[in-house]
């Protein structure tokens, strides 16, 4: 027997008996047998439409709108779940901090729902949709270590292997920060990741198109930072894919 089959053998003596002994519970509605049963997710609701990320306005593929757009490096942004939605952020939240990486699967399903219900990327784009790349937002090795896993890299994973589109890891995380989600003040989350993110050595970011993906937008700062840098590099557009948006 192969290392490979006699590790996929233990995982599975494994999983049995992590689900026997810590059986799966629906997130939502408490129903057994998964972290988030059909149900619930097909409870989420999706807008007929996608608003400027900024001031709410309706925009056709989620971009800023021409009030909110100066001074910005993100093009715009595709989420439409809030993450007040008790479940979602439920979803969220035990993902990240209580290591539930099984709930990767059901979170970027959302992703990939959003990007399918709204026809994204657009087809009208001069680039064709399978050129865009997915960029994840990386984290600070030492938060990489302690967690063992980037939220944003599986979810990246997941949207790459059901669309298509390329997962380019080209952004580097040069230190740890506190923690964005412990930060009120807008203008102290910016100072908090400024020169935070640095482009990998010999990443060519010329006339490309980048989608950062991520778990949650809320002020925003995360991903401007990445755009931000990745436009200095050449990019030609950088907009945000994430599950909910606070």
């Amino acid at each position: 027997m192969r290392w490979g089959e006699i590790w996929q053998f233990v995982k599975k003596i494994f999983d049995w008996l992590k689900d026997a002994l810590f059986p799966r519970r629906c997130l939502g509605c408490q129903a057994w047998g998964e972290w988030c049963c059909l149900k619930c997710l097909a409870e989420l609701e999706f807008p007929r439409q996608l608003h400027c990320p900024s001031c709410g306005t309706a925009s056709p593929v989620g971009e800023f709108c021409p009030s909110c757009k100066t001074g910005r490096a993100l093009d715009g942004l595709w989420a439409v779940q809030p993450y007040g939605q008790p479940l979602i952020k439920k979803l969220i939240h035990d993902f990240k901090y209580e290591y539930l990486t099984e709930l990767a699967d059901t979170l970027g399903q959302i992703l990939i729902t959003t990007l399918r219900a709204y026809q994204l990327p657009p087809v009208w784009h001069s680039l064709k949709p399978s050129e865009w790349q997915l960029v994840p937002v990386p984290l600070a090795r030492r938060r990489l270590r302690e967690r063992g896993f980037n939220q944003a890299d599986l979810l990246a994973q997941i949207v790459a292997r059901a669309t298509g589109l390329k997962k380019q890891d080209i952004l580097t995380r040069a230190h740890t920060t506190m923690p964005q989600s412990k930060i009120t003040d807008y203008n102290k989350r910016r100072q908090n990741l400024r020169q935070v993110f640095k482009l990998k050595p010999e990443v060519n970011c010329q006339n490309q198109v980048y989608i950062l993906v991520d778990d949650v937008y809320t002020s925003g700062t995360t991903l401007e930072e990445c755009a931000k840098l990745l436009k200095s590099g050449g990019a030609l557009e950088v907009w945000g894919l994430t599950v909910a948006k606070g």
